[in-house]
């Protein structure tokens, strides 16, 4: 129960901050203030939402059991809209239109301190939204292929077209319009965005569509997400002052995210071992059975190794020390694996991997304002 209302007090609050750098922002037009702020209220009521949801518990007005029956393996999203239309909601997973979001402001308020520019509000969430609908338009596009229908059958059968909430050929069209959407606005910012942002939707893509399906080859599959959702980002938002020349911080930060991706992001399939074998999907799991949480922790502590390298050559300031912190949750990711979840899709690792990877994006933005 503990566990799980951890997980339930982050998730709450990781949609919570946004709002609440929003309104400072606001009212400072400072992102440093705006940004310290959030971080510091978010943090304390994050821990007094947990006191108050345990108070709560133990008075008897609140079962977690119930709400997440009712949560995203029932009736998700829990908000008083048509069936059809929480299928869509429930297929383009928008809390990763948040992450995304989160990413390309953070990034973009980094790029701003890192070439001396004035920070943009209307560029940052630009930037952000096309980032957040890319990973959207991806998860759709990632449930449509055949194969993946017939392993969500075993692994996810509440998923809204294997419940048939949502037909193949109109999920195939909502996705085809939101990689459009993400791919206009990014272009409209800057030609050489939009060209990472392609980079990006072709990375996603063929993740699980024919005829690559990198899901299927061992080690790749792992390595291909990493790039995309690790590399590629910070580069394709650098790019909106450097062009088609990347300079150091951008590939430095984005190989160490993307190597530590390529282990973290493996928590998702820890739930998804008898789907994935049946169908041939070799993963770190499926692969290597109980040995899969030392593979992980071993790519995910390689990645902070590699940080303190570029640290020790000076390609990162050395300010970006601090980042190291981050081998604390990384051990949680890998400690958690088993910790199933009734409200979420995966286990708790899995959310300690998006928390960690928002982290991953915040440190150093903050990190290079102060």
């Amino acid at each position: 129960m503990s566990k799980l209302l951890v997980a339930k007090a982050i998730s709450y609050r990781v949609l919570s901050l946004f709002i609440t750098f929003l309104v400072v922002y606001v009212l400072t037009h400072s992102f440093p203030t705006a940004t310290l702020s959030t971080i510091l209220i978010e943090s304390l009521k994050t821990a007094w939402y947990y006191c108050y949801d345990r108070l709560w518990c133990k008075l008897g007005y609140f079962s977690i059991r119930e709400k997440g029956v009712q949560g995203i393996k029932g009736t998700y999203p829990l908000i008083p809209v048509s069936e059809k239309l929480k299928g869509y909601i429930a297929l383009c997973r928008p809390l990763t239109v948040l992450v995304g979001l989160l990413a390309g402001v953070l990034l973009y308020a980094l790029a701003c301190a890192y070439y001396g520019v004035a920070f943009d509000w209307h560029i940052a969430v630009a930037a952000g939204l096309v980032l957040g609908v890319l990973h959207s338009a991806a998860q759709v596009a990632n449930q449509v292929v055949r194969e993946e229908i017939e392993i969500d059958k075993i692994n996810k059968p509440y998923r809204p077209i294997v419940r048939g909430l949502v037909s193949v050929r109109s999920a195939k069209i909502f996705a085809a319009l939101l990689f459009a959407a993400s791919l206009v606005t990014a272009f409209v910012i800057s030609s050489c965005f939009a060209a990472y942002a392609a980079i990006i939707a072709f990375f996603s893509i063929f993740y699980t569509a024919p005829p690559l399906r990198v899901k299927r080859i061992f080690l790749l599959n792992n390595a291909w997400q990493g790039v995309a959702r690790g590399l590629l980002p910070p580069l394709a938002v650098f790019s909106i002052f450097s062009g088609f020349k990347p300079d150091t911080l951008p590939l430095a930060l984005g190989s160490v995210i993307a190597l530590w991706l390529t282990g973290g992001q493996a928590a998702k399939d820890a739930n998804d071992v008898e789907g994935d074998r049946r169908f041939g999907i070799k993963n770190f799991f499926t692969v290597l059975g109980d040995a899969a949480p030392l593979a992980m922790l071993a790519f995910m502590l390689a990645a902070f190794a590699l940080l303190n390298a570029y640290i020790l050559v000076d390609v990162l300031p050395l300010r970006f020390a601090a980042m190291n912190i981050l081998i604390l949750p990384s051990i949680s990711v890998v400690k958690n694996l088993n910790c199933t979840l009734a409200f979420v899709e995966n286990n708790l690792g899995w959310v300690y991997m998006y928390g960690t990877l928002g982290l991953w994006y915040l440190m150093p933005a903050v990190l290079c304002m102060f």
